[in-house]
């Protein structure tokens, strides 16, 4: 049943974003908040209106585009940092809850977009090669960011860790 409803799911959004494309602008997929600048101070806050809205049994699907000339890895980091936020504590939710997808990589800023029962609910914009921070904003000092164990697990702090072993 849940490989009916994620398949399901998956069309959906693909059927979405093949209609946004095909389509001129005022028919594209409008969110109900949109992050355009990539500043990390509105990240936090935004994620955790999907989370206090969403039911813990409806899916959140998150989809991230990357910008087309972007190192392959950082979508599937973007999209790690984002689940993992949602089933870190206080949020807890479980991981077949959430379904993750790499759209098209697109010009201009990369985004990642957030889903709530299928209707397009937050988009944030990203920095090219950026990760998509999911933690407090921290510019200085440098070395003051991957001081805690929650900061630990999302990248870049993840990939200091391991390296660190």
């Amino acid at each position: 049943m849940k490989n009916i409803i994620f398949c399901i799911s998956v069309c959906i959004v693909s059927y979405q974003f093949s209609f946004a494309q095909n389509t001129d602008d005022r028919f594209h997929a409008k969110p109900d908040r949109e992050i355009k600048q990539p500043y990390c101070e509105f990240n936090v806050p935004e994620l955790e209106r999907i989370a206090a809205k969403i039911e813990s049994n409806k899916y959140l699907i998150i989809v991230s585009h990357p910008e087309r000339t972007e190192r392959k890895s950082i979508s599937s980091r973007r999209l790690y940092n984002a689940r993992e936020f949602f089933k870190s504590s206080p949020y807890d939710r479980p991981t077949d809850s959430i379904l993750i997808a790499e759209g098209e990589p697109i010009t201009g800023y990369a985004y990642v977009d957030f889903f709530v029962e299928g209707k397009l609910e937050l988009r944030i914009h990203v920095n090219k090669n950026a990760e998509l921070v999911v933690t407090a904003c921290v510019i200085d000092p440098p070395n003051s960011r991957c001081s805690n164990s929650h900061e630990l697990l999302f990248y870049p702090c993840l990939s200091k860790k391991t390296s660190m072993r």
